[in-house]
């Protein structure tokens, strides 16, 4: 989004969700048409994967950072392959907040946001076993237990 539309966007009243989801929206189309105007339509529509995955493959950094601190680094080889089902899944279950439907209130995309996340960390959880050493998906499943019962690492 250009800096400009960004802070037009954002003196949008907080309170009138329409008027803000549709400048939203324009700066948005405005970003997007001028991608394709200085990259072309095949390399616009490569960046605009590479943008609505960063969340997802920040994931796999984030993942990869806490086995590497625990003297458990993936290989470059797992990192590969785990981005690369990062990607994949991202392209069988887009993100909503990225693909909303036209006329849905905001409300609802915010609702289909919250389940994406939830269905989308279990299906990344449920990866992990293909992906990591027995090792590696202990240290994970140790984490997330300790994460659960509060205790700090």
């Amino acid at each position: 989004m250009h800096k400009l539309q960004m802070a037009e966007w954002l003196e949008v009243d907080d309170g009138d969700i329409a008027a803000r989801a549709a400048a939203r929206d324009l700066a948005d189309q405005t970003f997007d048409k001028r991608v394709v105007e200085v990259l072309g339509a095949d390399i616009a529509k490569q960046f605009q994967m590479y943008r609505e995955s960063l969340v997802s493959r920040a994931e796999v950094d984030g993942l990869a950072e806490n086995l590497e601190s625990a003297s458990l680094p993936l290989s470059e080889e797992q990192r590969r392959r785990l981005k690369q089902w990062v990607v994949a899944d991202y392209q069988r279950l887009p993100n909503p907040m990225f693909h909303p439907v036209a006329g849905q209130p905001i409300e609802s995309t915010r609702n289909a946001m919250v389940h994406w996340n939830r269905d989308r960390s279990v299906r990344f959880e449920d990866s992990l076993r293909t992906f990591l050493s027995d090792e590696q998906h202990q240290f994970i499943e140790d984490s997330r237990s300790a994460d659960k019962e509060g205790h700090a690492w």
